[in-house]
């Protein structure tokens, strides 16, 4: 058996659905770590490993069609995938890609799941890391979070020459 490419993942079963099982795994984990760790170190363990792998998926992503803000924005369906993340578009051209979402499943199923802090390592933090892998001149800018009870979050990715 061929093993799938994280992006041949995301195309097959989409991200939100991917995020679901991740987080059962990844909780029971966190309270395996936590018990012999303490807390604080086993959720800075599992943010860092979140962030490196978020990076490498990036790495990936930008080999599939070039690393361009319009090669990114062109890969966004499977987070978008059965109604994950509903957008308002505020700014779309090649150097600018600004949008709020208004409605975010994924928020929804941490918070269903009673696990809205690992959710936001597991989903919202690693947006960043996720783009500075698949291109370090685009940057990203969020100060708000439906995750952390925000009315929307406020994605404003910008390429950086």
């Amino acid at each position: 058996m061929d093993n799938l490419s994280d992006n041949q993942i995301n195309q097959k079963i989409g991200i939100l659905l991917r995020r679901e099982i991740e987080a059962r795994l990844i909780t029971q984990f966190e309270k395996y770590l936590s018990s012999e760790l303490g807390g604080k170190k086993s959720k800075h363990i599992i943010r860092e490993v979140i962030k490196g792998v978020a990076i490498e998926q990036g790495r990936e992503l930008s080999k599939l069609n070039g690393n361009s803000l319009n090669a990114f924005i062109e890969r966004q369906e499977p987070w978008t995938r059965d109604g994950s993340l509903e957008t308002d578009i505020i700014k779309k051209d090649n150097k600018s890609y600004h949008y709020n979402v208004t409605r975010c499943k994924y928020a929804e199923m941490y918070k269903e799941m009673g696990i809205q802090d690992l959710g936001f390592d597991l989903s919202c933090n690693r947006d960043f890391t996720l783009v500075e892998g698949f291109n370090k001149n685009i940057k990203l800018k969020r100060t708000k979070t439906l995750m952390q009870g925000d009315d929307f979050c406020d994605f404003r990715y910008d390429v950086n020459d």
